[in-house]
C-alpha cells in the first residue's frame, strides 16, 4: 500500500504508528532510537511504547504538526531499523497531548467517557460470562474445597489482610514459582479484558499485572483467582496492589 493511499485513508494528524519493529529491543532503547531517527523530521511531542506481549513492536509517535507527520510517513516507510523494514501511517485518532495544547479539553473528557463506558460494560460482559463458567465448573469438579484458614503470604501480611486491600487498577503476584519468567506471566493474563502491562521483579517473586481501569482489574482477580496455584506454585497469591 502507497504512502498516498494511506494519507487518502485516514485524516492527517499529528500522530503516527509505527510497526513491524523489532520486539526485543528494550522500551528504553527503543524511545532513544525512534526519537533520533524520526526526530530529523520535526519536534517529537511524546513516543508512547508498551512492552505487554500484545504491543510490542509497535510505537506512537506525536509531533507537533501535521506537516511533520506527514514528512516522517513518506521518508520513514519501509525503512529498517533493528534489521526490521517497519511501517508507518497515521494514527487513528488525535492524541490527547495535542488537544490539550489546542485547548480542546472537551473532547478529552468525552473521549475518556467514552472508553470508560465501552470499558465498563465490557468487564461486566466478561465477569457475568467468568462467574457462569465458573459455576459450571464448581458444579462438575470433585475436588474438596480448601479450608479457609489463613495463610502467611510473603511478609508480614496474611492472606486474609491482602484480601482486604481496596480495589485497585493493578494487581499483585507474588510467592512466583521460580520457573516463571515475564513472558510466562503475560501470556496468562494477556486475554483479560483491559491488560496493559506486567512489570516483573524476579528477585523478589513478584509481579504487577496493569489493567486499564478498576473493574478490568477487579473482573480478572474474580476468574483467576482459583487458578493462581495450579499455575504459579503454592505460595501464589494474587490480590490489589497497595495505593
Amino acid at each position: 500500500m502507497s504512502s498516498n493511499r494511506i494519507i487518502k485513508e485516514r485524516m492527517p494528524i499529528e500522530t503516527i504508528y509505527i510497526n513491524r519493529l523489532e520486539e526485543k529491543v528494550p522500551i528504553s532503547k527503543l524511545k532513544l532510537t525512534i526519537r533520533r531517527v524520526f526526530g530529523q523530521c520535526g519536534t517529537i511531542i511524546s513516543i508512547e511504547a508498551n512492552s505487554s506481549l500484545k504491543r510490542r513492536g509497535q510505537v506512537f509517535v506525536t509531533y507537533s504538526k501535521k506537516e511533520e507527520s506527514k514528512a516522517a510517513i513518506e521518508r520513514f516507510q519501509d525503512f529498517r531499523l533493528f534489521r526490521n523494514p517497519i511501517k508507518v501511517s497515521y494514527a487513528h485518532s488525535t492524541s490527547d497531548k495535542i488537544l490539550r495544547l489546542n485547548g480542546e479539553m472537551d473532547k478529552i473528557q468525552e473521549r475518556r467517557r467514552l472508553r470508560k463506558k465501552r470499558a465498563n460494560a465490557a468487564a461486566a460482559a466478561f465477569a457475568i460470562a467468568a462467574k457462569k463458567q465458573h459455576m459450571k465448573s464448581t458444579n462438575h469438579s470433585e475436588t474438596p474445597i480448601a479450608p479457609t484458614t489463613p495463610v502467611k503470604a510473603q511478609g508480614t501480611l496474611n492472606v486474609t489482610e491482602w484480601k482486604l486491600l481496596p480495589p485497585h487498577n493493578v494487581l499483585l503476584l507474588q510467592g512466583i514459582s521460580s520457573q516463571h519468567t515475564k513472558d510466562t506471566i503475560c501470556k496468562i493474563f494477556e486475554s483479560s479484558n483491559g491488560f496493559t502491562n506486567v512489570r516483573y521483579v524476579g528477585v523478589r517473586r513478584l509481579a504487577f499485572i496493569e489493567f486499564e481501569i478498576e473493574a478490568m482489574a477487579t473482573a480478572c482477580l474474580e476468574t483467576i483467582e482459583g487458578m493462581i496455584q495450579q499455575e504459579f506454585g503454592n505460595d501464589a497469591l494474587l490480590s490489589y496492589a497497595k495505593k
